[in-house]
């Protein structure tokens, strides 16, 4: 398939690029400034591209599909001549959906806290030699897509949406089976200009939910309570609490059954990500046991 990124500097677009590159695919991509990481990643498959900037001409009747980043204006002249032609265009979250239509998707969203959420998850799937993908936007992972033929893939998710030409959220683009609200994490913009918009948005996630699906939820943020305790009733609700945690000598340490667990961060977020992350994984047939292991040999720089 031959594919056109436009917005490839972004570190998602660049990764998922590499990633199918990797895959056979003939893939192409511009931009106007690129990360460090970014540059890395395309370099590695040979893509870096010749020079920053847009270039219209590159968009032919040839491509398969165009891949538009989430960073890219209404105006873009690449993205203008590939509407001309009527070209397939697509968000990277409506790509992922559907490559990844035939797995179990579970997608996780919140505030800041939700990344490290992720993290968690994905550090304690591997530990335990679990096979899974992931689209996760985090500098602490070596790409922020892995794509296999693995049955299930954790997708971090947000509100805002999907493509400057799709007002469909991230997260919803995603069409979960199961979905993770660690809280919320609206800011003032020109998106989500009140709280109002930004719940509307996060309700209408918790709302498709599909019938036999579960939604996790932050029950200790009043805003996540009130949206995730509305779950239809053909939809399994699941609550959380912040882990419990103690203090000894400066450090934090995760109160568990067997043994207390020494943790990196101490700040009540990364409580709710930690057991969030659990509750999450029990529904994956993780065991609480298996939970703590995987913990004793997270650490990040």
């Amino acid at each position: 398939m031959s594919i056109n990124f436009i917005g490839v500097g972004e570190r998602i677009m660049g990764d998922l690029a590499a990633t199918l590159c990797q895959q056979g695919h003939k893939i192409t991509g511009s931009d106007v400034s690129f990360s460090k990481h970014t540059l890395h990643s395309l370099a590695n498959v040979a893509l870096t591209p010749e020079q920053p900037g847009w270039f219209p001409q590159k968009i032919q009747q040839d491509l398969d599909k165009v891949i538009v980043g989430r960073k890219v204006h209404p105006d873009n002249p690449e993205l203008q001549a590939a509407q001309r032609l009527g070209l397939p265009i697509c968000s990277h979250a409506e790509y992922i959906y559907n490559y990844a239509r035939d797995k179990q998707r579970i997608v996780i969203t919140g505030g800041e806290e939700k990344t490290l959420l992720c993290v968690l998850v994905l550090h304690v799937l591997g530990h335990l030699h679990k096979a899974f993908d992931y689209v996760v936007d985090s500098s602490v992972l070596e790409a922020s897509v892995q794509l296999s033929n693995a049955p299930i893939i954790i997708l971090e998710g947000d509100v805002d949406p999907s493509s400057p030409i799709n007002s469909q959220s991230q997260s919803s683009c995603y069409q979960h089976n199961m979905a993770l609200i660690s809280g919320i994490g609206w800011e003032s913009s020109h998106v989500h200009p009140t709280l109002a918009t930004y719940l509307k948005q996060v309700t209408e996630l918790a709302d498709a939910s599909p019938k036999g699906g579960t939604l996790i939820y932050y029950e200790e943020d009043s805003l996540v309570r009130d949206i995730g305790s509305q779950a239809r009733t053909d939809v399994k609700g699941v609550p959380y609490k912040a882990h419990p945690h103690r203090y000894e000598d400066g450090q934090v340490y995760l109160i568990a059954p067997q043994k207390d667990v020494p943790f990196q961060y101490a700040d009540a977020a990364s409580m709710g990500a930690v057991a969030g992350a659990q509750q999450l994984l029990r529904n994956l047939a993780v065991q609480d046991q298996q939970f703590y292991e995987a913990l004793v040999t997270f650490f990040v720089d």
